[in-house]
């Protein structure tokens, strides 16, 4: 927190510098423009663009080698309209990249194009995109892929594990729509309270969201290491693969419901699961396994200490 002096110029404006750490962080200048808004508290916020009357969000961002860093910031940010300048004229082969980060967040579209100029529109409407729908569609999409490698240890079947890796880019995006969508709903009451939620559920959201992009890079980092195995097939795992995915079922299923009982059930199958002994070629891939059971178990820790 820094105090700043209030200074009058001009008889009547009032004015107060900003910090050069947050100007250059976010790419501000001479002529920038930035939204201010008093708080209910009597506080007044600052953040970087504009804001339309309609409450629409705009910022201009450098096409530069940070470009899907702040591509990213800005869309976790609530931004809604993203306008990507470059400094020359845009190679063919830059927008095809930046087509490509785009396709990385959920709800962007070009709505228009120049030769040195991409403007993106964020379309989803944030009161009509459910955070709990989100939710279940990115747990279930990991479900899935919990599913398929549990077959594919039985079968040796690398298409399955194939399938397990490509769908983690849906789980990521589905994660960083999540982000944005609980940042938006817990700056704006009226869309929690349609969805029957809180603010305090928000924060154990973000936790879960963590959590469940968490076991979808452990399953697809084992995915990964199984089709490097020239024999695939570890039926022996299969028992042990099961009991980790009915970890995070039920600790998942606790959340929705609320359901304390039932999180206290997934705690103890993690306390009472046991390491398989097997070949030394499993070992990595058992301790993947465990890592994912261990998530289950967080999950059921977030019900259990509401």
């Amino acid at each position: 927190m820094e105090l700043r002096k209030l200074q009058k110029t001009g008889g009547s404006t009032y004015v107060v510098s900003l910090p050069k750490k947050w100007i250059e962080r976010e790419r501000l200048d001479r002529g920038s423009f930035v939204t201010i808004k008093e708080q209910k508290d009597g506080s007044i916020s600052i953040t970087p663009g504009s804001r339309k009357e309609d409450g629409t969000r705009e910022i201009q961002i450098t096409a530069d080698q940070s470009l899907l860093r702040h591509l990213i910031e800005k869309y976790l940010l609530g931004y809604d309209i993203l306008r990507i300048k470059s400094k020359t004229k845009f190679k063919e082969k830059e927008k095809a990249e930046i087509k490509r980060n785009l396709n990385r967040l959920v709800g962007l579209e070009i709505m228009e194009e120049t030769s040195d100029s991409i403007t993106v529109h964020y379309l989803l409407d944030p009161e009509e995109v459910s955070i709990l729908k989100t939710l279940r569609r990115m747990y279930t999409i990991v479900s899935v892929m919990h599913k398929d490698l549990i077959t594919a240890l039985e079968t040796g079947d690398k298409h399955l594990l194939r399938d397990v890796i490509q769908r983690d880019t849906e789980v990521n995006r589905l994660y960083f729509l999540l982000v944005r969508q609980i940042r938006t709903g817990i700056q704006n009451p009226s869309i929690l309270d349609r969805e029957g939620i809180t603010s305090l559920d928000c924060v154990d959201y973000r936790l879960v969201v963590k959590i469940i992009e968490a076991i979808g890079d452990n399953l697809t980092y084992t995915a990964k290491k199984l089709i490097e195995i020239k024999n695939v097939k570890f039926s022996d795992l299969k028992k042990f693969a099961q009991e980790t995915f009915e970890i995070h079922k039920r600790a998942f299923e606790a959340l929705l419901k609320k359901d304390e009982s039932l999180a206290m059930s997934a705690r103890e199958l993690r306390q009472n699961l046991k390491i398989v002994r097997t070949k030394a070629s499993s070992v990595e891939i058992i301790n993947n396994l465990t890592k994912v059971a261990d998530f289950g178990q967080d999950l059921a820790d977030i019900v259990v200490c509401e």
